[in-house]
């Protein structure tokens, strides 16, 4: 009986060591982060028109931009953190008419450029991502003069400056993984926070807009090399509008900024690091 109490006790206390080691391996374990950098020239077709009150086109602008963007964000188990800085230009066509109403066309000189935070979790799954974040907007308007024949003369060009605030909210779906490919979709609501709009040309006046929603829909494919880097493609698609702002005084009288509609989408391409 001793020999079988013996064994029996050393059983026990083997048991008992070996689950205490898993359990101070398991609590002292350093979760693994990992991180990514993206970066990724761009095409941007740029679509805004603006009505008056009843809903009448008043101008638009559209055309092409070409733009450049990087992106970092830092994984560590479900939860991810990154940071975004986008920039665009060009020169986009004016089709309007002047504060007479007479019809006229022209050119604007086009800056886009905005910073993101964004965070995004992971559910159990892993095939599906909470994700949301805040966007730092800004868009140079240097809508410039132009002979126009219908007025015998030239059209005098504007400087205007918007700045906002994108919120943004939704879900990215990981709809197909095979070997090193994958493809995947990410909805997501926006909400244009803050927007406001100063005329440089008169006295830096001050415009503040309507804080509307909108929406935007982007789908991904990736080919992860082996080498820790992967190439892909992105394209998207966004709405969203200012509202109307209120009439302001300004050097000329009292001014005001109609309501807008904007139509954007885009399309990426993608090279990105993993570490």
């Amino acid at each position: 009986m001793p020999g079988f109490l013996g064994q029996a006790y050393i059983l026990f206390t083997m048991h008992v060591r070996t689950h205490y080691v898993a359990l101070c391996l398991s609590l002292t374990a350093t979760p693994v982060l990992a991180a990514d950098f993206r970066a990724y020239p761009f095409l941007h077709y740029f679509d805004y028109t603006e009505y008056d009150d009843n809903g009448d086109f008043l101008d638009g602008e559209t055309g092409w931009l070409p733009g450049f963007g990087m992106a970092y964000a830092e994984t560590l188990e479900a939860h991810s953190f990154g940071v975004r800085f986008e920039l665009a230009g060009g020169t986009v066509d004016y089709d309007g008419e002047t504060q007479t109403g007479i019809p006229h066309e022209t050119e604007t000189e086009t800056i886009l450029y905005r910073f993101g935070l964004d965070y995004a979790y992971t559910l159990p799954a892993e095939r599906f991502q909470l994700v949301m974040g805040a966007d730092y907007v800004g868009w140079d308007r240097d809508i410039q003069p132009n002979y126009n024949p219908l007025v015998g003369g030239v059209v005098g060009g504007l400087l205007e400056e918007y700045r906002w605030w994108e919120l943004h909210a939704g879900i990215d779906a990981l709809l197909y993984a095979r070997n090193r490919h994958s493809g995947s979709v990410r909805l997501e609501a926006l909400y244009i926070a803050d927007p406001q709009m100063t005329v440089v040309n008169l006295g830096n006046t001050e415009l503040y807009m309507g804080e509307e929603p909108g929406y935007r829909v982007t789908g991904r494919y990736l080919y992860r090399a082996p080498e820790a880097w992967s190439v892909g493609v992105e394209a998207y698609w966004e709405e969203w509008e200012f509202g109307r702002s209120d009439a302001v005084n300004s050097p000329i009288g009292p001014i005001l900024e109609p309501r807008s509609e904007t139509q954007h989408r885009g399309i990426r391409l993608i090279v990105e690091q993993r570490f």
